[in-house]
């Protein structure tokens, strides 16, 4: 029988070393098939990976094309409102020039004024008529009233200029008179300061002293 020996019975080298080559044999397959299992498993995990970036890549690139969106929806909302604002504005601006620098109203309002002897208020209305509508044909007589305005004012700074003195001395003495009138201790401070007391209540008064002193003079 091959492979055994014929005297004993005993298996011959030759089974021997054929039993070890097919242990060492298996023993090999066995080393190489777990390194295979274990990078198989490997590259599974590495895909699974792979595949929860994409997916949490598109995730964001989905946030924030809806962020942006939404961040163009309410420029250009808040642009055509800011637009339609500017818009309504410049037109009630232009409707209110309109009406205030309407020509004949202004020259109306000015003659008003110049009636009531107002020469420097008639004077700001008549510029803005000037200014504001020089081609209307109110603009003609609007000049000429300006420039009566202008020499009403003229006139009467000549005619305060003339009288103030006596006009500043007739109201001192009437004041003069009011302060002795009063208390003792009144009468007293003003006696010590009265010359520095009148040029005060003066400046106070003067202006409509002379409105005063100008109606009267009719």
């Amino acid at each position: 029988m091959a492979g055994t020996d014929r005297c004993s019975g005993r298996p011959g080298r030759s089974a021997v070393r054929v039993g070890g080559e097919e242990s060492g044999l298996a023993v090999r397959r066995e080393r190489t098939w777990l390194p295979a299992s274990s990078g198989k498993l490997r590259n599974t995990k590495g895909e699974l990976q792979m595949i929860q970036n994409e997916k949490a890549r598109m995730a964001v690139n989905r946030l924030v094309s809806f962020v942006v969106g939404g961040l163009l929806v309410y420029i250009a909302i808040t642009a055509s409102v800011v637009s339609n604002l500017k818009a309504k504005n410049t037109e009630l601006t232009n409707a209110l020039n309109s009406s205030q620098y309407e020509p004949g109203r202004l020259l109306a309002d000015a003659k008003a004024q110049i009636a009531s002897r107002e020469y420097a208020k008639a004077k700001v209305t008549l510029m803005d008529l000037l200014e504001k509508r020089p081609g209307a044909p109110e603009a003609v007589e609007g000049k000429a009233l300006y420039q009566t305005a202008d020499a009403a004012i003229a006139n009467a700074n000549a005619k305060w200029d003339a009288a103030a003195a006596g006009v500043k001395a007739h109201w001192e003495q009437a004041l003069t008179a009011q302060l002795r009138g009063a208390s003792e201790k009144t009468r007293l401070e003003m006696e010590n300061g009265l010359s520095d007391t009148l040029n005060k209540e003066w400046e106070k008064s003067k202006d409509q002293v002379r409105s005063d002193w100008s109606k009267q003079q009719g």
